[in-house]
């Protein structure tokens, strides 16, 4: 303030001669900086020292010092404007490098404890000392706090300070640190917990974190209860093996089949293996610990209370390293990214206005295209920004009112996809014949004009939900532009409908239009998409204060939800659950059993190697391919083998040395930043740069000892751990073959053919006219887009170049597979086309009167009739012609022979020919792209009396939405489509026909 207080005097002074340039204050300021406590005179310039007796003067006797500080001023915001810049660039590579960065610098700091000994002192106490050339020990185990020697340095003896020996004038000499020894070997699992908790964003890990502090909660938990049952585990005298496998079992089993997120699962099942893996231990029992708290039975060195605690301290790690220094939280991404939502629907909008309007077909329209699928990607990353923002915020002060608000927008965003694709479809038929270029001239004007009014509303609304409130003047700034989007859709209405008639006469539907009317359709349906999200925005205030809290978006709602789930016993039981729980528990139960009972050949008797590993390597992908169980066999390797060759290259220094600090904290740093960069950049190979990450800190973070290096044995312990984790491995994946139901590519066939079925239901209902209901049409879309999403997830499992050893049945036809479910993705958007055609829309919309706004319904229909009514209205027009029976025959016999033929090629396992009945049926069909009686029905619709006198029907149709004429052209142009995307299906087929 000072600074910018006597810049201001020094412009408002610039006619005096006798005061300095504005660059020469700067320069000063910038030297003076680098001194700490000095300062300048405004006047001479001078920096005055701290204690006022040497003066510099800088203007005068110091010019270049003054260049210097402005050179270095003038290098360091280059460098800083060049970082920002290469940052922008390449914004998704800038943020994985700074995460890796970020959580690669917090486990090398935090591992110095362990593999640094003056780190190791401060936190876990000076153990021992040389004292004429030989090691004394000093603190024990358990020791913590200062400590008085009441021996000698030969033989000391520790005690606990108290107030005889304050009196004495004894003094605390021995420091034992804050934590007692057994927790320098759990150190490592702390860095296991962080890479194995963070991920892409503060939120989602923060959602990790807490999934797994609640699966080690439990499982501590369960072995604190039996422990209190057995103190001595096994090794107790009225110890039951009975109780302690039946303990065991249930719980893996309450783990496995419960609705836990997978990181509640993995987290719970391991510290379950690893405790009560020491429970079932006659010569151990437990580490109950000896350093008491305030609870009874709990002590601060207690092997639960250790792995509670540095549980909670690897979550916390990876949080932090999504915080500090780059801040990945979601909630302040959400309004960013709500603008590129807005952005890219305006360039969007603005690109395809001007195809529309231009003079021929061009490549525009690819460009067009790309940025459609570019924006639906886009929204889907605003949804996930705001399901994992919840987790940062708990919806606590303003938080929740902005989430609302933003899921307002996302709803509303996620709603105009479907105009998107009707704009694509539009613009896939435009021929640029004089007739679409006198729909362009006439309609350009009005055009731009809905576009920047909707697109400035919708910026508005956008910018005003970033601080969680709508005021009163907000409201009154909505309602005005709703005014004014009102306003450009009656007159494109008024415009349209004009140039309608003139091109189609006395013809209420007509070919000729369709494009057009697709097109001006789908942008007045996405103004009245926005309209009504606007509008809700002027109610937003009384919607909040009706909030019910016990929704599933609040803490309590989530909590409450999550807990009907949890335990549900139809999910529990499931066959799918109950396949998932055998193809994980016998591996583990398995692993368990080995490490209790073989003392021979490669095991290590109660290591907790193998059901650990089995443990974090818990999967749902029942009936996945070898590929991934490759992958987990190689990261797992990997993360044992590779830390034993960086080691001993640290090995090589000696432990007191700082270049052996140096040199292994720098190899820590690499090491981690190498695969946190892998598993968050690669898509494929994560999983890898995952596993080798987690299970490499055992080997990385181990103290300095020249045994190292020295001890064979150690090397041949560490590679029988190498052997037990490819041996557990190795049976997880026979289990896993023999409990899979299917192969991956039979699994995908089952699934793509309820996908068909569904698909052809749903076009039955439609031609039935039951649109809703458990049956109806919006269910079937519902289940087809449910099983969708089922069959691309299980795509990549049925790709032939993963099997490692192919069978005897030909390669699955993969990329006929993927044509299939490309083309039924659009068919599910020609449904969601033909609904919106159908379902005339109620519009709430704001207004004004008497200076209060107002929330008024305008229907979809020029009368005063239910929404209800309208919808049969529509449809009833489509089934009353004689020609609608051509028109549902001929799509029904296409989607059938299509989807028939095409199950049959999928299914083909040989190198023979294809014979069915089918497919002789599909190749004799001619034009089966086109659909039959499309223009006989136009004209039977023009012909029928009601559409007579079209204009006088629509006199009071105002908006293009509204008008019938433009819902059948919609819904017969959905008709056509979904033929069109079926041939494509079939092309498909024929192209995998490749047997003689």
């Amino acid at each position: 303030q000072d600074v910018i207080r006597q810049v201001v005097q020094c412009e408002s002074a610039s006619g005096d001669p006798s005061r300095p340039s504005f660059e020469a204050f700067a320069a000063a300021h910038v030297h003076s900086a680098a001194m700490p406590d000095s300062r300048v005179d405004s006047r001479s310039l001078q920096v005055v020292h701290p204690d006022g007796s040497d003066t510099t003067p800088l203007v005068a006797s110091q010019p270049e010092k003054m260049e210097v500080a402005g050179s270095r001023f003038s290098k360091l915001s280059e460098a800083r404007k060049a970082i920002t810049q290469f940052s922008n660039q390449h914004s998704r590579f800038w943020s994985r490098v700074t995460m890796a960065a970020s959580i690669a610098a917090y486990v090398t700091l935090f591992g110095m404890p362990v593999y640094w000994k003056a780190s190791r002192v401060v936190i876990f106490g000076q153990r021992d000392v040389l004292v004429n050339g030989v090691e004394v020990d000093l603190c024990g185990s358990y020791d913590m706090g200062w400590k008085a020697n009441i021996g000698n340095e030969s033989r000391p003896v520790l005690v606990d300070m108290n107030a005889t020996l304050i009196r004495d004038g004894v003094k605390a000499s021995i420091w034992c640190g804050f934590l007692p020894t057994p927790y320098i070997h759990m150190w490592p699992r702390v860095v296991q917990v962080a890479m194995f908790t963070l991920l892409g964003s503060t939120g989602s890990t923060i959602k990790n974190m807490w999934q797994g502090i609640a699966g080690t909660f439990f499982a501590v938990m369960n072995v604190f209860l039996i422990t209190a049952l057995y103190p001595d585990g096994a090794a107790s005298e009225n110890y039951s093996p009975v109780v302690g496998w039946a303990n065991l079992v249930l719980v893996l089993f309450l783990f496995l089949a419960c609705s836990a997120n997978m990181q509640t699962k993995t987290m719970g099942l391991l510290w379950t293996c690893c405790l009560m893996l020491h429970f079932l231990d006659p010569h151990t029992g437990p580490t109950v610990g000896t350093y008491r708290t305030a609870i009874p039975i709990l002590c601060w060195d207690g092997e639960t209370t250790m792995v509670l605690i540095t549980g909670v301290m690897g979550a916390s790690i990876a949080v932090f390293a999504t915080v500090f220094p780059v801040p990945l939280l979601n909630i302040t991404h959400v309004h960013d990214d709500a603008l590129e939502v807005v952005n890219g629907i305006d360039t969007l909008f603005c690109d395809a206005i001007a195809y529309y309007c231009g003079k021929a077909r061009d490549p525009r329209r690819h460009a067009i295209f790309a940025k459609m699928e570019a924006l639906s990607q886009t929204v889907g990353r605003v949804s996930g920004n705001l399901a994992d923002s919840f987790w940062e915020t708990f919806n606590l002060g303003r938080f929740g009112r902005v989430r609302f608000l933003y899921e307002g927008f996302n709803k509303a965003m996620k709603i105009s996809q479907d105009e998107l694709y009707i704009i694509k479809a539009a613009l896939q038929q435009l021929d640029f014949n004089p007739k679409h270029q006198h729909f362009a001239e006439e309609l350009a004007q009005p055009l731009e004009a809905l576009h920047a009014n909707s697109i400035a509303c919708l910026r508005l609304c956008t910018a005003f939900c970033k601080d969680g409130t709508i005021s009163q003047g907000e409201r009154i700034e909505i309602t005005s532009f709703l005014q004014s989007i009102r306003e450009n859709q009656d007159e494109l209405g008024r415009r349209f409908k004009a140039v309608a008639l003139a091109q189609s006469g006395k013809e209420a539907v007509s070919q000729e239009i369709a494009a057009d009317a697709l097109f001006v359709f789908s942008v007045t349906q996405w103004a009245k998409d926005l309209e009504g999200w606007a509008t809700e925005l002027t109610g937003f205030e009384q919607q909040w204060g009706r909030k019910d809290w016990l929704d599933t978006d609040s803490v309590l709602g989530v909590a409450v939800s999550q807990a009907k789930l949890m335990f549900s016993p139809y999910r529990m039981f499931s066959a799918d659950r109950i396949r998932f729980v055998l193809m994980n528990g016998i591996p583990i139960i398995g692993g368990m059993l080995i490490s209790m009972f073989s003392t021979t050949s490669i095991f290590i008797q109660y290591s907790k190697t193998m059901p650990a590993t089995l443990a974090l390597l818990t999967s749902a992908d029942c009936g996945s391919t070898f590929f991934r169980n490759l992958q987990r066999l190689m990261g797992a390797t990997f993360g044992h083998t590779l830390p034993i060759f960086v080691m001993s290259l640290v090995g090589i220094f000696e432990c007191e040395g700082s270049m052996r600090l140096a040199v292994h904290s720098t190899s820590i740093f690499l090491y981690y930043f190498i695969f946190a960069y892998m598993y968050h950049a690669s898509g494929q190979w994560g999983l890898i740069g995952l596993l080798i990450s987690g299970f490499g800190c055992k080997i990385l973070f181990s103290e300095c000892t020249s045994q190292f290096n020295a001890d064979d044995h150690l090397y041949a312990k560490h590679y029988k751990d190498i052997a037990s984790v490819i041996v557990a491995i190795i049976f997880k994946m026979i289990v896993a073959g023999i409990l899979a139901p299917k192969e991956a590519r039979d699994i995908a066939i089952d699934l793509i053919a309820k996908l068909f079925t569904e698909v052809e239901a749903a076009f039955t209902q439609f031609a039935a006219g039951n649109l809703y209901g458990d049956d109806g049409v919006e269910t079937r879309i519902a289940r087809a887009k449910s099983l969708l999403a089922d069959c691309e997830a299980q795509s990549p499992k049925t790709e032939p170049k993963l099997q490692v050893v192919p069978g005897m049945r030909a390669d699955f036809k993969k990329n006929l597979y993927d044509v299939a479910l490309a083309q039924v993705r659009l068919m599910l958007s020609d449904l969601d086309m033909l609904m919106l055609a159908q379902r005339g829309r109620m519009v709430q919309t704001a207004v004004v009167r008497d200076r209060e706004i107002v929330t008024v319904t305008m229907a979809c229909e020029a009368t005063e009739e239910t929404e209800h009514h309208h919808e049969k209205t529509v449809h009833e027009i489509l089934t009353a012609s004689e020609e609608w029976g051509t028109l549902e025959q001929d799509l029904k016999d296409t989607l059938a022979k299509v989807f028939r033929v095409c199950s049959i090629v999928l299914q083909h396992a040989t190198e023979v020919p294809m014979a069915a009945d089918d497919i002789e049926a599909l190749k004799s069909t001619a034009n089966l792209h086109v659909l039959d009686g499309v223009r006989e029905f136009y004209a039977a619709v023009n012909a029928d009396p009601v559409w007579q006198d079209s204009g006088a029907k629509e006199a009071g149709i105002r908006s293009v939405p509204q008008m019938r004429r433009v819902r059948i052209l919609v819904s017969i142009n959905a008709l056509v489509l979904a033929t069109q995307h079926s041939a494509e299906i079939a092309a498909a087929c024929f192209q995998n026909m490749i047997y003689f």
